[in-house]
Parts: C-alpha cells; sequence; structure tokens
C-alpha cells in the first residue's frame, strides 16, 4: 500500500534582519531581474534618483488660465532680457490662436499679443532664438509652425511679423519658416516641409538668405527635423560644430566657419540613429554633449564620434529604460508633445510623452548628477503632470497643459488653482529590485518592512512584500502619519523625533512567500520626501 508523501511546509528560520538603499541608481531593464543590484527599480512613479535617496516630485499650481486655442498650450517661451533689474523678463505662451503673455501670475484669459492668421495645423508649435545684434540688443525671434517668422523687441514689447526682411534665394518665404537657430553668430532656418536649410551673414538677423543643401547626405530621406550646436574640444580646443537631423534617421555633422567656403567647412560624418517622432524639439544640449531623442532612445551625440553604434539601445542615454522608451515612441511617434528639455532647477534631463485618451501623463526623468556613475544614469517618472513642454523661467519650472493653463511646478500638493487654493497631495509609488538576500532558491517571507523617509511634514505611507517577478502595480491604501518635530532644549534627546526625519514601520509579507522578493511602497505627500533606505526581517526555509 502506497503512503503519501509528507508535504508540510518545513520550520522556517527565527527573522533575520535586511537593509536596502534607495534606488539611487534608479530604474535598471538592462540587468537581469534575477537579483538585482543594490540601488536599482522596477519602476517608480514620482519618485526619482536625487541627492541622498529618491525625491518625490514637486507639485503643480495654476499660473495663468483659459488660453484660447485648439490643444491649449503647445509652447511655453521664456525671454530674459539684457537690463539687470529683470524688466524684460517675460514668459510667453503660444497656442492656435496666438502668444500670449503669461509673466504674471494669476493670468486669466488673456487677448494675444501676438495673433496668429493661420490657427490651425502645426499653429502654436514655436521654435524660439534669444538673438543679439552687432549694437549688444536682444530680441526674440520666434518661428511657428504654421505663420511662419516673427520678432519681439523688448523696447516698448513689440512684435513685429517678418514679412520682406529676408530676401531668400528661391520660392521661400518668411511664412513657411518654423525651425530657427544660430551656430557661430549666423542665423540659420528651416522652411516647412524642406530638406534643406538657409543661413543669413555673420550677426544679422535680416538680408540675403544662403541655401544649403542637406537632403543629399540624408541617405533615409524625410525633411529637415532640425539643426543644433554641439560644443566639443575636437583636439585643437572648443568647437561648435553643426548638426542637422532628418526625419527618415540621419544625423550630419558639420564643423567649420563660412558654409559657403570649403577650406573652412567640412562634413564630419553622417549616423542614423533611427526616426525622430513627431515635432522639432528633439534635442537638447547637455554640458559638453547633445542628446538626440529617436525611435532607438535618446543617443548622445559623443557617444556617435567615439564609434558606439546608437542602435544598441543598451549603450543609449535611455539604454536602462530602453523598452519603456522604445515602446511608447513606436506606439505614439506621430503624435505631438515630445519634447527633451533641461530642467536646471531640479538638476534633471526632461523627456516629455505625449498621451493617448484614457492614459496617463508619464514624462522620463533623468538625474543628471548620476549619469557619470555609470552609463544610463538615475532614471524615475513622473506621472498625471499634464504638460504639453516644460520651461525654466525665473528659477522655476512651468509647463502648459492641453487645457489651456500654464503651470508652476511647486510645493508638493497637486492641481493648487490660480488663486492658491485647494489642492491634493502628490502620490507616488514604486518597485525596488528582486532580490534573493544571497540564499538562492530557498523561500523566504518578508515579515517586517520599515520605509524611511525624510521629510518635514504629513506623509501616507503603505507598503507590500511582492515575490517571484510579480511586476504589476498594487492597490494599496496609504495610512496616513503626521510627523512630529521635536524641540531643542526641550524634548529629551533618546525620545523624541528629530526636525527632518520620518520613519515609517508597516508589517506585511505574511500573506506570501517565494524564492525572490521586492518590495512595493504607495503613498502621498504633502511636503517634498526623500525615501533613504528601506529595511526589515524575513525568514527562510529550504528548497521544497
Amino acid at each position: 500500500m502506497r503512503a503519501a508523501l509528507y508535504t508540510a511546509r518545513p520550520q522556517p528560520e527565527v527573522a533575520i534582519p535586511w537593509d536596502d538603499v534607495a534606488p539611487v541608481r534608479g530604474m535598471d531593464g538592462t540587468v537581469p531581474i534575477h537579483n538585482m543590484p543594490p540601488g536599482t527599480a522596477v519602476f517608480l512613479y514620482n519618485l526619482y534618483p536625487a541627492e541622498y535617496g529618491c525625491v518625490t516630485r514637486p507639485g503643480t499650481a495654476d499660473w495663468a488660465q483659459n488660453l484660447a486655442g485648439l490643444d491649449g498650450v503647445r509652447t511655453l517661451i521664456p525671454f530674459l532680457g539684457q537690463l539687470g533689474d529683470f524688466s524684460q523678463l517675460r514668459l510667453f505662451a503660444a497656442t492656435t490662436t496666438g502668444i500670449y503673455d503669461v509673466t504674471s501670475q494669476g493670468t486669466d484669459n488673456p487677448t494675444p499679443v501676438q495673433p496668429f492668421a493661420v490657427q490651425t495645423g502645426n499653429a502654436g508649435r514655436c521654435i524660439a532664438l534669444h538673438f543679439t545684434d552687432p549694437n549688444g540688443n536682444q530680441q526674440l525671434l520666434v518661428a511657428d509652425g504654421a505663420n511662419g517668422l516673427y520678432e519681439y523687441n523688448p523696447v516698448g514689447s513689440v512684435w513685429t511679423k517678418y514679412t520682406n526682411q529676408i530676401t531668400w534665394p528661391d520660392s521661400t518665404t518668411a511664412n513657411d519658416i518654423d525651425f530657427i537657430m544660430t551656430h557661430k553668430g549666423r542665423v540659420w532656418f528651416i522652411a516647412r516641409d524642406k530638406a534643406d536649410a538657409y543661413y543669413l551673414p555673420v550677426g544679422s538677423k535680416n538680408g540675403q538668405a544662403t541655401k544649403f543643401q542637406f537632403g543629399s547626405k540624408m541617405q533615409h530621406g524625410g525633411y529637415l527635423v532640425g539643426l543644433w550646436n554641439w560644443s566639443v574640444d575636437g583636439g585643437n580646443g572648443l568647437d561648435d560644430y553643426l548638426v542637422g537631423v532628418g526625419k527618415g534617421g540621419d544625423a550630419i555633422i558639420y564643423q567649420g566657419t563660412d558654409p559657403a567656403s570649403a577650406s573652412t567647412w567640412s562634413m564630419v560624418g553622417t549616423w542614423y540613429i533611427g526616426s525622430p517622432p513627431a515635432g522639432r524639439k528633439v534635442a537638447v544640449e547637455v554640458g559638453s554633449d547633445l542628446l538626440l531623442l529617436s525611435s532607438v532612445g535618446v543617443t548622445s551625440t559623443s557617444a556617435l564620434m567615439s564609434g558606439i553604434d546608437p542602435t544598441r539601445v543598451e549603450r543609449n542615454v535611455t539604454g536602462k529604460i530602453a523598452r519603456l522608451v522604445r515602446d511608447a515612441v513606436t506606439s505614439k511617434s506621430n503624435l505631438y508633445g515630445w519634447e527633451l528639455s533641461l530642467l536646471p532647477e531640479e538638476g534633471l534631463l526632461a523627456l516629455n510623452t505625449p498621451k493617448n485618451v484614457n492614459e496617463r501623463h508619464i514624462q522620463f526623468m533623468l538625474n543628471l548628477n548620476k549619469v557619470s556613475e555609470d552609463s544610463g544614469g538615475g532614471w524615475g517618472m513622473w506621472r498625471d503632470v499634464p504638460a504639453t513642454g516644460f520651461a525654466s523661467f525665473g528659477g522655476e519650472i512651468f509647463c502648459g497643459t492641453a487645457d489651456g493653463r500654464v503651470l508652476q511646478l511647486r510645493g508638493s500638493l497637486d492641481g493648487v488653482d490660480i488663486n492658491g487654493a485647494g489642492g491634493t497631495p502628490v502620490d507616488f509609488s514604486g518597485l525596488m529590485r528582486f532580490t534573493h538576500f544571497d540564499a538562492p532558491a530557498l523561500y523566504k517571507q518578508i515579515q517586517f518592512i520599515r520605509p524611511t523617509f525624510i521629510t518635514g511634514n504629513v506623509i501616507a505611507l503603505s507598503s507590500k512584500a511582492v515575490y517571484d517577478y510579480n511586476l504589476n502595480e498594487q492597490n494599496l491604501i496609504p495610512a496616513a502619519r503626521e510627523r512630529g518635530g521635536a524641540l531643542w532644549d526641550v524634548a529629551k534627546w533618546d525620545n523624541a523625533l528629530w526636525s527632518g526625519t520620518f520613519s515609517e514601520s508597516v508589517l506585511s509579507g505574511g500573506s506570501g512567500y517565494g524564492t525572490e522578493a521586492g518590495i512595493y511602497i504607495q503613498g502621498n505627500t504633502v511636503a517634498r520626501a526623500t525615501l533613504a533606505n528601506i529595511e526589515g526581517t524575513y525568514t527562510r526555509w529550504k528548497f521544497l
């Protein structure tokens, strides 16, 4: 007679303490999910690597509202001016109906300072250039996607539409211009749906334009998306290269001073980087590098020059989040809203993505202080910031929205109205790395979890252990705890919780077990909070 095998679960060992640092290396999909390295995470929403740990994102507050136009605010244009008293400081917002002055907080239902004649298509999608003439006077030149070229003069706050100020070498007119930049003192233009560019004499914003052919060098075809400066030390001192990107995915690099002279102007090379998504804000200069956004992710121009194949996505700037970026670009490449920008106030490179109906807004955020530590840097994500694009203005971060508002990113409450009232705490969540606690094949059960946050006010937090590569977001209900500070010379040293720290303990994990565990945290906060570490205890038993 056969007897049943004894299948009772072996008794676990005594509780074992564990400790893990905050995921300061950010999300990392380049490493095996099995026993991920310390300091990494599977995903981080409204948490991103920063100094001392991972910090929650700032909140959002209405700055201006009721700007008329289809799809709301399409471009924010800051202008600093040259006066030390900042009296020329301006923030403009472009919609399909025109350009609005939104410098003042509380702007409501404004009239455009520069109306647009064409209010369809790419109207309101603008590229701006700060131009300084030979006399040292600064103006703002703006190329609109449907209405052409404009100039803003801060003396008198006058907007002027270009008509015949520039003589073009072909049938192009100022109305066709939708991209503008400057390289070594020359203003360059790109016309709508053209593969070539135009440039003016050094130091001029008017006069005779000369055509320069890029199309014949673009092996993969398409129109010329944009031109950008790249400051690089090529061995003979610092120099500015000119980088052009075609819609088909060709990156073309030139060096020199006079495009009309073969003795002072030459092509450095061409590379295929993948087709860029919709829009022209697909590049940004970061220090001594130029970053380019395309279907393969964000490519470093320096890496191109050093021989790295940009189609090897794991070597890109977005290598650690390659799958997320690749999926987003593939599914939404034809939607407008893609933008690479710098947010120096937070030390971030921002990759804004458009959103489909019923999706939540997502921005990928790279802590620039982490880039030098290892390739790919420290990535996190912002969620539920309804940005069509970002701008830095007056030492603060602003974004436009699709419903005609301009938001300031500040504090830790989302949805603060234009009068400074209301708002809800910023939600955050994250799944930390999976680990086998240096005991592969053994089953574990997390008994106790204690995330430690550095914060200054109320925080609500819950945490949970998930096992064996469960990558789903959990639906937890954060439990509110109010941080209690202590008064110096009043509170007892060993008994008080001193200002600036908050520690939350949550019992969890007893309902499940597995060979590898990851810690999921979810919460909300009314003050910026920094995740410093997560610790706890677990038990383990032998392989079943």
